[in-house]
């Protein structure tokens, strides 16, 4: 019985999508590493996903646990599959901070490693 509900859940799964790439995004590099409110950043990984796929994806910062808010779509510049280039929100307060994909759900669908340092203007 336990056999056949471990069957069912990965099959399940993979009928799902979970499978596919859009679930194994993984964040590798920001570029650059420090930087400021407002900053233009770029996002180096695999399994972002296509353009049409940005609609039904959502970048989304943290620190921690902690989920803090959305980068709208706006800010938003290049997304291939390999890089996104972003505008930086200009309220960021000085920390590390992570920025992962999520889906239309609101499931992890990426990392959330390595950590952004952001600095206050003018304290580079």
């Amino acid at each position: 019985m336990l056999r056949n509900l471990r069957v069912f859940s990965v099959l399940l799964l993979v009928l799902l999508g979970a499978g596919d790439a859009r679930a194994a995004a993984v964040v590798q590099a920001y570029v650059p590493r420090v930087a400021m409110p407002g900053d233009v950043i770029e996002i180096y990984g695999t399994g972002f996903g296509s353009y049409r796929q940005k609609h039904w994806m959502h970048l989304r910062y943290g620190r921690g646990n902690d989920m803090l808010g959305l980068i709208e779509p706006g800010r938003i510049m290049l997304w291939l599959p390999h890089v996104i280039r972003l505008r930086l929100p200009e309220d960021l307060t000085p920390g590390p901070y992570w920025i992962a994909l999520y889906d239309s759900l609101g499931k992890l669908v990426s990392n959330r490693t390595p950590a952004l340092n952001i600095q206050r203007p003018g304290g580079r």
